[in-house]
């Protein structure tokens, strides 16, 4: 009786104890939580980290001043920017890790057509032609065809 207790409760107790974790992606990060992170990042692997005044390791006097540097920026953006050296001309920030992460994997979003563009008489007139449709799209089911012109956009109701 006791072997069968003692194996339910080694069934059981993973279960009531991951029951009880919370993703740190449920609850919602602050402004200064995000600053505190780009600070430490840019403190401990910036390149050009000894070149900014406001990155060096004894910059801050104590948790207080710290503070009081993050919440002296409106954004976490405009911290970013500030502690960026004038040497930098590759360093950027993004609101949306997803959106960041498709498009350096290749993902992007389409209309359906590759096209071309030019303009008419060299006027500021412009055209386009359809180079290519891609199948099972927007401009697929729209009936566009490789070698239709235009020259505004379509109105179309949804």
């Amino acid at each position: 009786m006791k072997i069968i207790n003692i194996k339910h409760l080694v069934l059981i107790l993973p279960f009531i104890i991951l029951g009880c974790y919370e993703d740190m992606d449920d609850n919602p990060i602050s402004d200064t939580e995000i600053k505190d992170f780009i600070w430490s990042g840019l403190n401990t692997w910036y390149y050009w980290q000894d070149q900014v005044i406001d990155l060096a390791d004894d910059r801050f006097l104590d948790t207080t001043d710290y503070s009081e540097f993050l919440n002296s920026f409106d954004t976490p953006d405009q911290m970013f920017y500030s502690l960026l050296s004038d040497q930098d001309r590759f360093s950027w920030i993004v609101d949306d890790y997803f959106a960041l992460n498709n498009t350096l994997n290749g993902v992007s979003k389409s209309n359906g057509m590759e096209f071309g563009v030019g303009l008419i008489d060299g006027g500021s007139n412009a055209f386009g032609v359809v180079q290519y449709v891609l199948p099972n799209t927007s401009a697929s089911t729209n009936n566009l065809q490789r070698g239709d012109f235009f020259n505004r956009r379509r109105n179309t109701i949804n």
